[in-house]
Parts: structure tokens; sequence; C-alpha cells
């Protein structure tokens, strides 16, 4: 099920047309390393762009961007009416610490993941949109697994060039995330090209 369309001659997301047309209000969760309400790159002013076209619409946003280091706890803040939430989000090995990276995982990992179901579930989260393919949306997919929302994954330029130049890694787990997405989309239709090029039923 394709929930995102891609403008073919301007090369933007103009979709989640179900989204946008939905006579009910739902409620979105925007996952992306944002500096929401600021705009640094493209990404970050596309999310901005679709915060205020769902709001328009009737819909709630929130964010959720994966915390840095110190981020060790849930954090919360409102801009007017969306709510930006930050969690560090680990992935369970460390290059530089393999043990001491695994074991911290393992001790963070049951806490992280039941806020993480208690959140979408208290909030009531209809759809989760990911931006650009990173380790650390395998979160995402294990909580669709056991029940939480769907989520859709938009691919950006430099998705584009890591993905075609063999630069991305954890490619095992960038497909594993991408395959467990309900819509696959491109910012333009020359990226997607370009990815399906090189990893075919990927978008």
């Amino acid at each position: 099920m394709v929930l995102v369309e891609c403008n073919r001659s301007h090369g933007v997301v103009i979709g989640f047309e179900e989204l946008m047309e939905n006579k009910h209000p739902l409620h979105v969760l925007i996952v992306f390393h944002t500096s929401f309400p600021g705009i640094k790159g493209g990404i970050n002013k596309m999310i901005a762009t679709l915060v205020e076209a769902w709001s328009e619409k009737g819909h709630r946003v929130s964010i959720l961007s994966p915390g840095d280091w110190e981020d060790r706890y849930w954090s919360s803040r409102c801009y007017g009416t969306v709510a930006v939430h930050r969690q560090r989000m680990r992935i369970p090995w460390d290059a530089k610490k393999p043990l001491r990276g695994f074991l911290g995982w393992l001790w963070e990992f049951p806490q992280v993941f039941l806020r993480l179901w208690r959140f979408v579930k208290d909030e009531k989260i209809d759809i989760i949109h990911l931006h650009t393919p990173r380790d650390y949306q395998y979160w995402i997919r294990l909580l669709s697994l056991v029940g939480g929302p769907p989520y859709v994954l938009t691919f950006h330029g430099t998705d584009a060039l890591h993905f075609s130049t063999g630069q991305a890694k954890n490619m095992w787990l960038l497909k594993w995330i991408a395959h467990g997405a309900e819509g696959r989309t491109a910012v333009a239709y020359h990226y997607a090209t370009l990815i399906e090029q090189h990893h075919p039923g990927l978008i």
C-alpha cells in the first residue's frame, strides 16, 4: 500500500494522500534526528512543511528525535501544537567498545521499548513517518511487529548516494527496516530509480 506519492515533475513529496484527505483527524509521528522548529538542511525544511500542511488539515503531528548520547531519558517539549520528544535509541553493538556497548544496550532496551510502546498507545499514534533509513529505526520495526502503528519510509538524496555507492552501513538491517514499511517512496523520481537499480525491490 503506497501512502506517499512523489511528484515526478518537481521532485518533492506531495503525498500521504489517504492521510491528507482522511475525514477523521489522525495522529502522525515523524521520526528523524530533526532540529525542529529550527531548519537546518533540506530534510528539516521538508518536515516543517509536512507539519504545517497536515496541521492545516486538522491532523495532529508529533516528532520523535533519536537523541544524542546524553538523552538517556525521555524528554518532551512543545512548540505550538507540535510536541517534540527525544530519546536515545541505541543499537546493540559499539565498534569501539563491543562488550560494554552490548551490555549497555541490554540494560536499556526493555525500559526504552516499554516507554515507546506506552507512548504510541497513550498518544494514540495512527501512523509513523520515517525519514531516511537509519539503523536505530529497528525500534520502530520491532514496535510494528508487536501491534504498534504502521510506518512509512521516505528516501532522500543522501540515501540514493549511499545506497548506490556502497557507503551505507549495516545494509542488511536497513533493508529489514525498509521491507517492514507499509509504504516506501523517494523525494525525487531519479533517486528512486537509482536506489532500485542497485537494490531491486527496496523501494
